[in-house]
């Protein structure tokens, strides 16, 4: 049996391997909208197959359609702007 030292003194000179540190998935929109057409496509039974396939939850999706509903309502409800002309006429005129 070994002693208390030796058991130190073996843990002490092994390697330490971290693994990678973990990144987020990043979706890009044309992605959550081909996903989101996908889902409204599929019968009742098939919509969570469809998530287990591309690894997602039901609440990203949820997500995803209350950001394009809030997304629709701004762009709705902001009136649209254009730049004000200013007329041109000899008295606007600057000379140099």
């Amino acid at each position: 049996m070994a002693t208390y030292d030796e058991t130190v003194q073996d843990k002490a000179t092994q390697e330490v391997t971290v693994p990678p540190k973990a990144t987020r998935r990043v979706l890009s929109p044309s992605y959550k909208a081909g996903i989101l057409k996908e889902y409204d496509a599929c019968p009742q039974g098939q919509k969570g197959e469809l998530l287990r396939r591309e690894g997602l939850f039901s609440s990203q999706i949820a997500e995803w359609r209350r950001v394009i509903d809030q997304q629709s309502a701004e762009a709705l409800s902001s009136p649209i702007l254009r730049p004000l002309l200013t007329p041109i006429s000899p008295t606007n005129w600057v000379d140099s």
